[in-house]
C-alpha cells in the first residue's frame, strides 16, 4: 500500500515538472480560451451588443437592452442563429484541441513519435469524431442510472401530499444512493480517454470497456488517483473562490481582476494538463 501510494505520489510530482519542461502542453487549452474570445467579440460586434459589457452592473440598462432585441423579431432571429453558429464552431475547435491536448500528452510520455505542433494538431484531427462518441458515450452511461434513480423519487412526490414529511425519507435516500452511483462511475469511467489515446485501434465503445476493467482490476490505484485529483481541484477551489471574495469586498479595479482572471485562466490549463499527464502515466 506505501509502495503504490509513493509512486502516485511522484507521479503528481512529475506531471507538474513535466509541464514545467514541456509549455507546449497548455497551448490547446490557452488557444482555446483565446479563440472563444474572439467568438464571443464577433458575436457581440455582429449583434451590436457591446454596450452590455458597459452597462453590466445596471440592471435597468441591460433590460432595455434586451427588451429592444425581444421586441425586433429580425434582431431576435438573428442573435439565436449567430448563437448557435459561434456555439457549433466553439463546440468543434474546443473537442480538436482537446484531442490536441491529448495528442501532445501521448507524446511527451514516449508512446508515439515527437511531431511539430502543427503536425500534431493535423493528427489530433483523426481523433476528433472517436472522442465526440466517446463523450457521448461517457454521458449518456451517467444519465441513465440517474434517470432511473429520479423516476421513484417523483412517483412518491406525486403520490404523497405536498406538506408531507415522509418525502424527506426517500428524498435523502435517493441522493445518498446518487452520490454513491456517481462515484462508481467517475472512477470507472477515469480511463476511457486514455485507452482512446494510448491503445490503437481502439473503438470508443471499447475504450469504455476498457476503463471498467482497468478499475475493476485496479480499484485501489484507481481510487488513489482520483483522490488525488480531487485534492488538489478542492484547494484550488477554495483558493481561487477566497481571492475572488476579496477582490469583491475591496472593490477592486478592473485592470487588478483581469490580470487575476488571467492567472486563474493559465492555472485551470495547468491543471487540466496535469490532471491529463497523472491518468495517462497511471494507466
Amino acid at each position: 500500500m506505501q509502495k503504490k501510494f509513493n509512486y502516485i505520489q511522484e507521479g503528481i510530482l512529475n506531471s507538474f515538472l513535466q509541464i514545467k519542461n514541456n509549455p507546449r502542453l497548455l497551448l490547446p487549452d490557452l488557444l482555446s480560451i483565446f479563440i472563444s474570445i474572439i467568438l464571443v467579440a464577433l458575436f457581440l460586434q455582429f449583434n451590436d451588443l457591446f454596450s452590455v459589457l458597459t452597462s453590466w452592473g445596471n440592471q435597468q440598462e441591460l433590460f432595455l437592452i434586451f427588451k429592444q432585441i425581444f421586441n425586433h423579431t429580425p434582431s431576435l432571429i438573428r442573435l439565436i442563429i449567430s448563437f448557435l453558429v459561434v456555439l457549433l464552431i466553439n463546440i468543434a475547435i474546443g473537442i480538436t484541441l482537446v484531442a490536441l491536448r491529448y495528442h501532445l500528452i501521448k507524446q511527451i510520455l514516449g508512446k508515439t513519435q515527437v511531431l511539430s505542433f502543427l503536425e500534431s494538431y493535423k493528427k489530433a484531427t483523426t481523433y476528433t469524431w472517436k472522442l465526440i462518441l466517446t463523450s457521448l458515450l461517457v454521458f449518456i452511461i451517467f444519465l441513465i442510472p440517474f434517470t432511473i434513480i429520479s423516476l421513484p423519487f417523483f412517483l412518491i412526490v406525486k403520490a404523497l401530499p405536498s406538506s408531507s414529511y415522509w418525502i424527506i425519507i426517500p428524498l435523502i435516500l435517493l441522493i445518498v444512493l446518487a452520490i454513491l452511483v456517481f462515484l462508481v462511475l467517475r472512477l470507472a469511467l477515469t480511463y476511457p480517454f486514455a485507452a482512446l489515446f494510448l491503445e490503437k485501434k481502439t473503438s470508443p465503445l471499447l475504450c469504455i470497456k476498457q476503463s471498467i476493467s482497468f478499475f475493476r482490476n485496479n480499484k485501489k490505484h484507481v481510487f488513489f488517483i482520483f483522490i488525488s485529483i480531487f485534492i488538489v481541484q478542492t484547494l484550488l477551489g477554495i483558493l481561487f473562490s477566497f481571492g475572488s471574495g476579496i477582490l469583491s469586498a475591496l472593490s477592486s479595479p478592473f485592470s487588478i481582476i483581469f490580470i487575476y482572471s488571467g492567472i486563474r485562466i493559465i492555472i485551470n490549463s495547468i491543471l487540466k494538463v496535469w490532471q491529463g499527464l497523472l491518468i495517462f502515466k497511471s494507466y
